[in-house]
């Protein structure tokens, strides 16, 4: 894992920890942008985020899966 480096009254200010979760890129203007999170999310974070445009099947992509 990177390991990335503020200075200490940044980290104060932000509340920045070692657990921080920061994710860097640009918004719409190009500009950089950074987004500071209390914690890396885990798997079960994640789970029922994203979602599809078409309906699905849980059972059919799971056979799918194992073709």
């Amino acid at each position: 894992m990177d390991k990335q480096l503020f200075q200490k009254k940044i980290r104060k200010e932000f509340n920045i920890t070692e657990d921080s979760y920061i994710e860097w890129g640009k918004n719409e203007s190009g500009e950089l942008q950074v987004k500071i999170k209390d914690k890396k999310p885990t798997f079960e974070n994640l789970i029922g985020l994203g979602k599809s445009m078409n309906k699905t099947n849980a059972v059919k992509l799971k056979k799918e899966l194992y073709k």
